[in-house]
């Protein structure tokens, strides 16, 4: 009984003991055994079945270890979901602030145009200005150099 207990398959040489002492009686604990479909050795004698039941806890540990990894893998990719989903939230935030910057960018070119079109708007009707001074001058020199024939 103590040779497999629970406290003896804490260790790794408490396993291997258990392991040696129930080799050729662990079909005593196949899944068929459980499942109770005739698929064992339960009925033969020879195999001592109630005698080592506490090599069950052989399966009972093994079950438990697998239990666990599977919780560790879960956690695992729980953390490595959780950080990928992170990584891809910085970057769409940092792509967004990308966006925004060169929307910034673009609406400082857009006042510089506009600026630049006013100014340009201003200086041609200066020049149209200038031109009608001139062609108001022409016209009087014009009417000068008729009156002085």
């Amino acid at each position: 009984d103590t040779l497999c207990s629970k406290n003896s398959l804490l260790s790794t040489k408490g396993q291997d003991d258990c392991e040696a002492a129930c080799e050729d009686h662990m079909c005593c604990f196949t899944l068929s055994a459980l499942e109770g479909d005739g698929n064992t050795c339960e009925d033969d004698p020879s195999k001592q079945c109630d005698t080592y039941k506490p090599c069950g806890n052989l399966i009972v540990q093994e079950a438990e270890e697998i239990l666990q990894d599977v919780g560790n893998q879960e956690e695992e990719e729980e953390e490595r979901d959780s950080a990928e989903e992170a990584a891809e939230y910085q970057k769409v935030e940092e792509e967004e602030l990308e966006v925004e910057q060169e929307e910034l960018e673009v609406e400082q070119e857009v006042e510089v145009a506009e600026e630049d079109i006013k100014e340009a708007e201003e200086v041609l009707e200066e020049v149209k200005e200038d031109e009608k001074h001139e062609e108001e001058n022409r016209g009087e020199d014009d009417r000068r150099h008729v009156r002085r024939r």
